[in-house]
């Protein structure tokens, strides 16, 4: 394999786990925001605060997952062309036919 091809398999190898992890940081802070919205529908003065700041942080880390996850999304491309890996249909899996290579460019990924 040539150097170039081994830098793109690299970056790309970076960009899928950087997705990944941000995919993660989005679902815990999912997570955390409905367990707030849960907590605070019952216990209205949790630890002092207010029902309403409570609702406020919530809804920050709901933004917040929504916003991570999107930045994930844009890590899903290929290196050498930029263009997404996978678009969401299926004639877009037909026509590459080989998931280790940019439907796009055609260089091999992983």
């Amino acid at each position: 394999m040539q150097t170039a091809g081994k830098q793109v398999v690299l970056e790309f190898k970076r960009r899928r786990k950087s997705m990944f992890q941000n995919f993660i940081f989005s679902m815990v802070l999912l997570i955390a925001s409905v367990c707030i919205f849960g907590l605070t529908d019952q216990f209205p003065t949790l630890l002092g605060i207010e029902h309403s700041q409570w609702t406020a942080i919530g809804a920050s880390q709901f933004v917040s997952s929504i916003f991570f996850a999107l930045m994930g999304f844009q890590l899903n491309r290929c290196p050498k062309c930029n263009l997404t890996i996978a678009a969401h249909s299926r004639s877009s899996y037909r026509k590459s036919g080989d998931h280790g290579h940019c439907p796009h460019c055609g260089i091999r990924l992983y």
